[in-house]
């Protein structure tokens, strides 16, 4: 039988092994980190992108822009009137430009002034017998004290020339009316027609120099169908852009003895260089020149038992 040796008593008794401590245990990956991640990758995918896009756009347009063009130098539309004649009239009181080969010429004729102005063409016709012109075109400017009891328009219409048929009857006049701001005021515009007859008529009628007075201005083109007809149209309108009155307030001596006479005035005023200043009783000013100096005084004292006392101041 075997025997089982004890230890000694002397010996240390052996201490348990210590346990070694657990493995921690991974934290789980936060669902947030991983999508920021992904925000930040897809963000910085896109801005490469864009700069990629951006750069290529760039050089494509630069390969389309077309060179500049060359910088053009625009001149002014020259003034086709500026080396034109300018007729000025004192007894209408009126100034306008006409080309320097257009003809003028002066009459009177109803107590006014009557001037006409031609073209070459025109001025190589000799007119005899009163036949009417065939070619060519020329202007008429007239005025008269308009006196007539029908109306306006339908007084100008009558001086609307009529064209002759083969038999020699007249043929109809066809008008156009419309309105004319020629003469600074409305007016009226007519267009006749007849035959081969255009005209193109500018009236108004104003109260001018105390007087209510009708003008006109217009051109007849004898042959509408010659080639230069719209030529004619085109210079007529050039003139009439050239038109103007003077100052309206200056009247002749003789005007201004009628007012005297007629009882008109209020107050007249002298200067020794024989210009005379009128005010009349509707308020408006005058001006005339007399002959002589103090002869507008003479002309006060005798109207003064039938008009009263004009006052009269002078230099």
């Amino acid at each position: 039988m075997t025997e089982v040796s004890q230890p000694s008593s002397d010996q240390t008794p052996t201490e348990p092994f210590p346990e070694p401590p657990p493995a921690p245990t991974p934290s789980p990956t936060k669902p947030w980190f991983i999508l920021s991640a992904v925000l930040m990758t897809s963000l910085f995918i896109f801005v490469a992108f864009a700069l990629v896009s951006a750069l290529l756009s760039k050089s494509q347009v630069q390969n389309q822009i077309p060179p500049p063009k060359p910088t053009l130098t625009v001149s002014p539309t020259p003034n086709p009137t500026e080396n034109w004649k300018t007729y000025t009239n004192e007894i209408l009181n009126i100034s306008l430009s006409h080309p320097t080969e257009w003809k003028l010429s002066e009459s009177i004729s109803m107590g006014y002034p009557y001037i006409t102005i031609s073209d070459p063409v025109l001025q190589q016709q000799p007119i005899e017998n009163g036949l009417e012109p065939m070619q060519g075109a020329f202007l008429e400017i007239m005025a008269e004290e308009f006196k007539a009891v029908v109306p306006v328009d339908r007084y100008v219409k009558g001086f609307a020339r009529a064209d002759r048929a083969e038999d020699g009857s007249w043929l109809e006049v066809n008008t156009e009316e419309s309105n004319s701001d020629v003469w600074g005021t409305e007016g009226y515009f007519f267009t006749h027609r007849s035959g081969n007859i255009l005209q193109h008529n500018h009236a108004v009628l104003i109260n001018y120099k105390t007087k209510p007075v009708l003008f006109q201005i217009k051109i007849t083109i004898p042959q509408v169908n010659q080639p230069q007809s719209n030529s004619y149209i085109l210079t007529f309108n050039q003139i009439l852009s050239t038109f103007r009155f003077l100052d309206d307030n200056q009247i002749s001596w003789g005007e201004a003895e009628e007012l005297i006479q007629s009882c008109e005035v209020t107050f007249v005023g002298q200067t020794h260089n024989l210009d005379v200043e009128i005010t009349l009783k509707d308020g408006r000013i005058i001006k005339a020149k007399e002959p002589r100096i103090d002869i507008v005084w003479e002309k006060i004292q005798e109207v003064e038992e039938k008009c009263g006392k004009i006052q009269f101041v002078t230099e």
